[in-house]
């Protein structure tokens, strides 16, 4: 007989909070389609410095997403060691407290992990006190063999130990599952891309002029962004004639950097560095750009792509495989990463081309692939198979 699958509990280690509004915003997009097929709820708990209280709880309806959440005051023992012990307790404990806000009465169909390991503690727990089965998403590029960060015996064996009692696992590209995989991380895997909201992230009227409008949007930190080079080599392009302008969206550690240089550069009058804005805006400003681009080492599967390319928006991007995965021949060019060069030279070839790209045909293929009814309905059928396989 097969299980009911009405209310799904998602438990991310990062989501959109007070302290940092664009942590694991891409969890909470995913939340937002899923809720068009069966109830969500979110429990996500946070450390703070600075509380006068040991625990402090928000609830908020997010687009229909039912969301807490649970602030602990982090650990300050002066046996610095016991620490993250005591982090990971007030952790689980934050998530409980949260958990018994929502079901009072009830209780969830299935268990959503969002990003290991923390977050697996209290689904273990469900699964076997509560009989409650859990499923994984992972987004972090950590396991990739460029990043080299997926080391520690304990972080490998409570990995280990979560996926293997899962019941199922979701990664957002072909390569990160791969990747987990070659690490001895063994479970049925599922491939399911991040999801774009179609009706925020749609064409608009665009207002032909001679200069070519190109758009950056992500963190700005030379590491793994290499946004410093990417300034460099628009530099470049300016001093050859193109008649570009570069409008740069995000904030970072290097962000005072990349001041300094376009500063130093002089070249304030055609690169801009324009902060942060919410979803509407990028929204926005990706469908009035000519193109998009990302110059990075090491990605998993962005999200601004998708985004960009719901725009009808072209994009030039690195050959790394997650993203490649991802691209048709007629959405953009591709380029060798870490090669400044072929960089340039896509850069320059795009600026030459970008018009004759059609953007229907890259918006139709965008909203079949990341739309939010396209996302959904490929979650509800992997949730039933991980329940009743």
């Amino acid at each position: 007989m097969k299980n009911q699958l009405n209310r799904v509990l998602f438990l991310p280690k990062w989501y959109p909070h007070e302290f940092d509004p664009f942590d694991g915003n891409f969890v909470q997009n995913h939340a937002e389609a899923i809720q068009s097929r069966l109830a969500v709820d979110v429990v996500f708990a946070h450390s703070e410095k600075k509380s006068k209280n040991e625990y402090r709880i928000e609830k908020a309806n997010h687009k229909g997403v039912n969301e807490i959440r649970v602030f602990f005051k982090k650990a300050n023992s002066p046996l610095f060691f016991l620490n993250p012990l005591i982090n990971l307790y007030r952790y689980f404990k934050a998530q409980y407290y949260a958990y018994n806000e929502i079901y009072q009465d009830n209780k969830p169909d299935l268990v959503h992990i969002h990003v290991l390991a923390r977050t697996s503690l209290f689904a273990l727990y469900l699964k076997f006190f509560q009989s409650i089965p859990y499923v994984i998403t992972e987004h972090w590029s950590g396991y990739l063999k460029e990043s080299l960060a997926y080391q520690g015996f304990f972080k490998k064996l409570s990995h280990q130990i979560a996926v293997r009692f899962s019941s199922g696992m979701h990664t957002v590209s072909n390569n990160l599952a791969e990747a987990m995989q070659s690490h001895g991380l063994y479970q049925r895997y599922t491939t399911i891309y991040n999801v774009v909201d179609e009706n925020i992230f749609k064409p608009i009227g665009r207002t032909k002029t001679n200069q070519i409008n190109a758009l950056f949007v992500g963190n700005l930190i030379q590491h793994h962004k290499r946004i410093l080079d990417s300034i460099k080599i628009f530099k470049r392009l300016i001093d050859k004639g193109n008649n570009i302008h570069l409008d740069i969206y995000g904030e970072g550690e290097d962000e005072e950097a990349c001041k300094n240089l376009i500063k130093e550069l002089k070249i304030e009058d055609r690169i801009h560095l324009k902060g942060t804005l919410d979803r509407k805006g990028i929204a926005e400003v990706m469908a009035k750009a000519d193109f998009l681009f990302l110059n990075s080492e090491l990605e998993n599967q962005p999200c601004v792509i998708n985004e960009a390319l719901c725009c009808g928006t072209p994009v030039v991007v690195p050959n790394i495989e997650g993203i490649v995965e991802v691209m048709e021949n007629y959405c953009g060019i591709i380029f060798p990463r870490l090669d400044s060069i072929s960089f340039e030279s896509a850069l320059e070839e795009m600026i030459s081309d970008y018009e004759n790209y059609d953007r229907d045909k890259i918006r139709d293929y965008a909203v079949n692939t990341f739309g939010e009814k396209a996302i959904a309905e490929q979650f509800y059928a992997w949730y039933n198979n991980s329940l009743n396989n």
